[in-house]
């Protein structure tokens, strides 16, 4: 898929993907047995979470942040 030329980003693309597939399903995984899934829109509600939880903690563009953890669904959301 080509990204528009309005997509400079990938939170271009991303905001993008949630303004035009919102009610559609972007991300799913089983957990225990039972399916939890995500729309786009809740997926990018979920990342822009993400992003003002770190900016409250101080973090800001250009600071480098890792993640330590096994593989996770949450890592998406960073």
């Amino acid at each position: 898929m080509l990204m528009e030329l309005s997509e400079k980003t990938m939170n271009d693309v991303f905001r993008n993907r949630a303004r035009k597939y919102g009610d559609r399903l972007a991300i799913e995984k089983k957990m225990n047995g039972v399916w939890q899934s995500a729309t786009w829109s809740e997926y990018y509600e979920r990342a822009c979470a993400v992003g003002l939880g770190l900016y409250s903690l101080g973090v800001q563009k250009g600071n480098m942040v890792s993640i330590l953890s096994d593989n996770r669904l949450e890592w998406l959301y960073t």
